[in-house]
């Protein structure tokens, strides 16, 4: 049992410390995989015992839940950032590894908040973190064909952003008017008994 702050904790002061030219290139590379394999190891521990106890990051209203489905997330996450780690080692050899690494480990650490949140603006809020870091990556060569694909992909996730913040604000406005506000609505056990007492009273 282990409380998945330590792992969003681990995964982002990795990605500074990556951006740190000073410590040599082989103990960046060994933080830049040990943070991604202790990660994978800390979902695994609470694979096979889950925490169920307070949770440090919920101090700043991420409502980070540990049930099945989160686990199951967040393991498909620390798996695949575990492998991308072993395989940038070889295949990313030019002298702005520093940059790239810190880019995906702010990928890994918003993805792992988002796998284990149970609030939609938290959701959303590392989304579009993600979002921009993963836009940054893929220029990462800085050829005129990257910084097109990326002003590209920009375009296309500025647009499905601006219609989620909408969908976001008409429900907001909906649950404003029952007299509810503040960051906490937003979770999603709140929404869902929200949602089913509108069905109910529709129905009714």
């Amino acid at each position: 049992m282990i409380d998945p702050s330590i792992m969003i904790f681990l995964i982002f002061s990795s990605a500074v410390f990556s951006l740190i030219h000073r410590i040599p290139r082989i103990i960046r590379d060994f933080i830049f995989v040990s943070s991604t394999l202790l990660t994978l190891i800390i979902v695994i521990i609470n694979l096979c015992n889950p925490y169920t106890g307070f949770i440090f990051l919920n101090m700043f209203n991420l409502s980070i839940r540990v049930n099945g489905f989160t686990l199951f997330l967040s393991l498909i996450v620390s798996f695949i950032s575990f492998m991308v780690s072993i395989y940038s080692i070889k295949y990313i050899e030019d002298e702005d590894r520093g940059i790239y690494s810190f880019l995906v480990l702010i990928i890994v650490g918003c993805l792992i908040v988002m796998a284990f949140s149970w609030n939609l603006m938290v959701l959303f809020i590392f989304s579009e973190i993600c979002i921009f870091a993963s836009s940054l990556l893929v220029t990462h060569y800085k050829t005129s064909i990257s910084y097109e694909a990326a002003l590209k992909y920009l375009a296309v996730q500025f647009i499905s952003s601006i219609l989620i913040l909408s969908g976001i604000g008409i429900l907001y406005d909906e649950i404003l008017k029952k007299g509810f506000y503040g960051f906490p609505v937003f979770d999603l056990d709140f929404l869902s008994q929200y949602l089913e007492g509108n069905v109910a009273i529709k129905i009714g």
